[in-house]
């Protein structure tokens, strides 16, 4: 019996002391009313896991000492907080704290990573953007990217900008899908950087909130979400946009002289980019150019396979008076399918007739 009691004591000791770590926050803003329940260094809204990365740097604010004497507040606070027997206002855009009769200033952003919703805290950790062509986007109101999809790629609207495709890439699937890091107040946009993304009749809105990280705000959303995600956006200006060979490529296509542009083109041997392909493809379909440097963008490319390749393969074979170059064409064509029809000069007419049919159908049917 001694024995019960005592483990029902020591039972309710560490219920009692359990119960007495708890602490219960209560968020009050416009947007909602809820409690964060912290044991430890756990948090819970709603009985749901809370993501306390966000707030752990904030909460000792709340017990900030209040030694200052209050400027002239208007309206009301973006958020009340209750601690205990302690009570908070929070007025945002002022960076100041109080409680009614004192207050503490707080420079800087912090305040705005404050929750004003429970998603803040609660909130899905993944979330995604679905893109349609046409793609346009706008840095400080000027339009740096209109892109439109053909097929499987997307191509630029303004056909003079070299882009750098690699990064195009990323950057779509960095909105396709992203990972959220953490939401925040849309006041910290105020004076930041903007980026306007703009597709399938939608606009998303991006500023860069710090140095390293981009925050969207989407249609109709009170706050914005930052995702780690988008830190290789930078500043979203021409030193990612356009390809690191653009200058290379103009250049080469803006000499006439052939030694000089096959000098040139030694100069990106073994490098390659989506320009440096357009670039190729130009100079082979130039019947201008001199044979050297035809054979050596068909050398270039057999070793890149892409289907924009393909069909000018199939100019080539089609249109080019050169015999070894539409034989070089005939080549690379078989490497992309094996089982196509085979074009050779040598072949009887009707034979090279199909082979030509079956490509320029084949490109057909890839432009939609």
């Amino acid at each position: 019996m001694k024995s019960t009691w005592y483990c029902l004591l020591v039972f309710g000791l560490l219920w009692f002391h359990a119960a007495e770590a708890q602490r219960q926050i209560t968020f009050i803003s416009k947007l909602d009313k809820f409690d964060l329940v912290i044991s430890g260094s756990r948090g819970t809204v709603a009985g749901k896991k809370a993501d306390m990365n966000s707030v752990k740097e904030l909460l000792p604010l709340l017990s900030k000492t209040l030694g200052e004497t209050c400027p002239s507040l208007s309206g009301s606070p973006e958020l009340t907080v209750k601690d205990g027997n302690r009570t908070r206002m929070v007025y945002v855009d002022e960076g100041v704290i109080t409680d009614g009769k004192m207050c503490a200033m707080v420079s800087g952003d912090g305040l705005y990573y404050f929750p004003l919703h429970r998603e803040f805290l609660i909130g899905d950790k993944r979330d995604g953007i679905k893109l349609q062509s046409r793609l346009q986007v706008f840095r400080q109101g000027n339009k740096i990217l209109d892109l439109r999809r053909r097929g499987e790629e997307w191509e630029s609207e303004d056909p003079e900008k070299m882009m750098d495709w690699d990064f195009i890439r990323r950057f779509q699937d960095s909105l396709v899908r992203f990972d959220i890091r953490l939401r925040v107040q849309s006041g910290i946009a105020k004076d930041k950087p903007k980026l306007i993304v703009q597709s399938g009749g939608q606009t998303f809105e991006f500023y860069k909130v710090t140095s390293v990280m981009w925050a969207l705000k989407k249609p109709g959303a009170q706050w914005l979400i930052a995702s780690d995600d988008w830190s290789f956006w930078r500043d979203f200006d021409s030193s990612v946009l356009e390809d690191r060979y653009a200058e290379n490529a103009r250049e080469i296509l803006a000499t006439e002289d052939p030694d000089e542009k096959m000098a040139l083109l030694s100069q990106v041997e073994g490098v390659w980019s989506q320009n440096l392909r357009i670039m190729y493809h130009k100079l082979l379909l130039d019947e201008k150019e001199s044979k050297a440097i035809r054979s050596l963008a068909i050398k270039r490319l057999k070793s890149k396979p892409a289907a924009s390749t393909v069909c000018v393969m199939a100019r080539i074979i089609e249109e080019s008076t050169d015999d070894d170059l539409r034989d070089d064409a005939g080549i690379v064509l078989r490497l992309n399918n094996p089982k196509a029809p085979k074009f050779k000069t040598s072949d009887p007419p009707e034979t090279r007739q199909t082979a030509i049919d079956f490509w320029r159908n084949w490109c057909r049917q890839k432009k939609g």
